[in-house]
């Protein structure tokens, strides 16, 4: 995320956008390493809910 940090400081695009790119950002990077975790069956059934 670091290559978009122009992204962020610019004021052409706007905080509408800039959030939903984050939002998505943020889900990719999380779910990246998901196959990795050991997880709770009550921790999986809420990551399939999303």
């Amino acid at each position: 995320m670091v290559r978009l940090s122009w992204l962020w400081t610019s004021s052409l695009i706007s905080f509408q956008i800039k959030y939903r790119l984050y939002k998505s950002l943020r889900i990719s990077i999380l779910l990246n390493g998901y196959e990795t975790w050991k997880l709770h069956a009550y921790t999986e059934r809420r990551i399939q809910a999303f």
